[in-house]
């Protein structure tokens, strides 16, 4: 593959890309951070190249969960910080909920989406959906929440799905990464 890469495409980033790629499939690289400076090479070269924006925001991503498997937390801040500004630009609703992971791991509070975007943006929460998400990311149940509320369970089922689809996430762990790295709300 990397072979009919170099022959079909001149830019240095996508080859790069794929090169980490690769050595991630082969197993070259391993969940302790190994790979972090194959992922640095394929930042680099989509820096320096024109366009790929969405790649380069998620090869950053892939640069950070690298760098946090490494324990280096304040390069994995920068480079978090530096894919949210690449989402944001972009409203890549693909990859608000990873980068949100990556902010908490990696111990950084994301800038507050810009004024006027429907994405992430608590102010588009009713009050009890708030509520509701606090205690998502406390890690309550469903029942939980409901007994808390003294709601059904039903209704807290409910708020829940409506939270996940106004932050943009899958799943109620994506939406407790995203309140805990939006601590104001």
């Amino acid at each position: 593959m990397l072979a009919h890469l170099r022959a079909v495409s001149s830019h240095p980033g996508w080859r790069a890309v794929t090169e980490a790629q690769s050595a991630v499939l082969e197993g070259a690289v391993d969940p302790s951070g190994s790979g972090a400076e194959l992922w640095q090479r394929a930042v680099d070269a989509l820096v320096a190249g024109e366009g790929l924006i969405h790649e380069l925001a998620d090869t950053r991503l892939r640069l950070a969960e690298q760098q946090v498997a490494r324990g280096a937390d304040g390069p994995a801040r920068a480079e978090v910080l530096a894919a949210w500004e690449l989402v944001e630009e972009l409203h890549a609703e693909s990859l608000v909920a990873r980068t949100a992971r990556l902010a908490s791991a990696a111990h950084v509070t994301l800038p507050r989406p810009a004024t006027g975007s429907s994405r992430g943006a608590t102010a588009h929460l009713t009050p009890r959906e708030q509520e509701v998400l606090d205690l998502v990311a406390q890690g309550l149940s469903n029942r939980a929440i409901a007994e808390r509320l003294f709601i059904s369970v039903k209704t807290a089922s409910v708020h829940v799905s409506n939270i996940l689809a106004k932050l943009g996430v899958a799943s109620r762990t994506e939406a407790a990464a995203w309140a805990h790295s939006h601590p104001d709300g």
